[in-house]
């Protein structure tokens, strides 16, 4: 088998998240079967761990948005002219400042006025919220293998 194309789209957060759950890669590994772990590959397992991590402590919007939303949300842009990967990153990174806004942005200061970087900032935050979920420092602190050297002291 030949792979012609290797890169024919590009999948968001959103799609990544709603992707594996339908297939059952984010839950966890029943405990009852001790052999469960022995079946799946090492490669899955770490997969499963790195992206559950990512979901669970850095980009926990994603997983609560609807396809409406998001929808919705690449048709209130569309006026902007915005390429794929500019529209990627900002679903992705979800800017909530115009410092944030101009980095996924490429040349934002020279294609758009400053009204209309308020106004993608406004649609942002209107049509993609992000969930009120306090977040745990301690958690925030330890990377996703479980390394406990990445803890800061706060001395």
């Amino acid at each position: 088998m030949e792979c012609t194309n290797p890169q024919v789209a590009l999948l968001s957060d959103f799609e990544v998240y709603h992707f594996m759950s339908d297939k059952g890669l984010l839950a966890p590994i029943d405990g009852k079967d001790k052999n469960a772990r022995r079946k799946e590959p090492k490669s899955l397992m770490y997969l499963r761990r790195e992206v559950g991590y990512y979901f669970e402590k850095i980009n926990k919007a994603a997983p609560n948005w609807t396809e409406d939303q998001v929808v919705a949300f690449m048709r209130a842009i569309q006026p902007y002219k915005l390429y794929k990967g500019e529209k990627l990153r900002l679903l992705n990174v979800r800017p909530k400042n115009l410092v944030s806004l101009l980095l996924c942005v490429d040349e934002a200061d020279e294609r758009y006025t400053p009204d209309q970087q308020a106004e993608m900032l406004r649609i942002l935050e209107e049509m993609l919220p992000v969930p009120d979920i306090e977040e745990d420092d301690e958690d925030m602190a330890v990377d996703p293998a479980g390394d406990e050297s990445m803890i800061v002291d706060e001395d």
